[in-house]
């Protein structure tokens, strides 16, 4: 199935780590005493303080739709509509096609889970329709395929952010910035745009990069929506 999967940091091509609250410094400031409008700080202080504001964040959900290139295996020149919902405990990933085809992720306590639609299924051999329908693939997750936007910081050397430009989204001022990670992923193009509001206390209202074939942001919709990330019932379970 390896072929028609798409890793769970893919979305956002932002490799992100665990999730958590918690905020790391670098050597451009201690986050503790960053404050201001995103706009008016260095890139990477303006980063870690955009993280340290969404850090009480209950959950988060982003959303975003682009086409997908002959790169991205089962998707490919489908048009995705990708969800990413951030929790505490977990987060979750669903991409999906307006014909039906769609796949989703959940990483929980350490543990990535695959689940696809029929649709999708429909374009394996017969062997794995069968064994795949209605249930979920599970593997060990790569910490760096966690997918907690509010530490974004954590794959990223700081030393290459740089605010390009000012843009307005969903009717707020935001501040863009790109940075390139220190040591990409496979498949990547080691490149991750982000925005920030400058209008209040900053937070990351946009984010997208290019990924396995992906390419295109993903932009926040809602947030502390009393969201929890289950894992799947073990009946559905399909280990490999």
């Amino acid at each position: 199935m390896r072929s028609g999967r798409v890793a769970v940091g893919a979305v956002l091509v932002v490799t992100l780590s665990a999730c958590s609250g918690e905020t790391s410094s670098t050597s451009d400031g201690d986050p503790s005493t960053t404050e201001g409008s995103a706009a008016a700080a260095a890139p990477s202080e303006a980063l870690l303080s955009a993280e340290q504001h969404m850090a009480p964040l209950q959950d988060v959900t982003y959303r975003g739709t682009w086409e997908a290139t002959d790169d991205a295996g089962l998707f490919a020149g489908h048009e995705l509509t990708t969800t990413l919902r951030v929790a505490d405990n977990g987060c979750e990933i669903v991409r999906e096609t307006p014909d039906g085809l769609r796949m989703t992720t959940r990483i929980v306590d350490g543990t990535e889970w695959f689940n696809w639609s029929d649709e999708f299924l429909a374009l394996l051999p017969p062997d794995r329709q069968e064994e795949w329908s209605g249930r979920w693939e599970s593997d060990a997750a790569d910490p760096s395929d966690a997918c907690d936007v509010r530490r974004l910081s954590d794959s990223l050397d700081l030393d290459t952010v740089e605010a390009v430009g000012t843009t307005t989204i969903a009717g707020r001022p935001a501040q863009e910035y790109v940075a390139t990670a220190a040591q990409p992923q496979p498949e990547s193009d080691g490149e991750v745009r982000f925005w920030l509001t400058t209008d209040d206390e900053p937070i990351v209202v946009q984010v997208g990069g290019g990924y396995a074939g992906l390419r295109g942001p993903v932009s926040l919709k809602s947030s502390d929506d009393g969201l929890t990330i289950t894992r799947p019932p073990r009946r559905l379970w399909v280990q490999h």
